[in-house]
């Protein structure tokens, strides 16, 4: 898991934005066999349940979210 976002000095601020907005993305980490807990996933973590089918997705707040199955 990504741990920080940190600005680098030798670059211009829109390449640095770039680098901002791909770390915040949301990222497959890894597929999980239950439904994972909000202690299993920290901030930012998105993973695949392979028992339902769905995305869940951890966010920075602390609550996890959960996609209708994918068919």
């Amino acid at each position: 898991m990504r741990n920080k976002f940190e600005r680098l000095p030798d670059l211009d601020a829109k390449h640095n934005d770039i680098h901002r907005l791909c770390f915040e993305t949301p990222f497959l980490t890894k597929e999980v066999s239950t439904a994972p807990t909000v202690d299993e996933l920290e901030g930012g973590e998105l993973v695949f349940c392979v028992a339902d089918s769905k995305l869940y997705y951890k966010t920075i707040a602390g609550s996890v979210i959960k996609t209708s199955a994918l068919s």
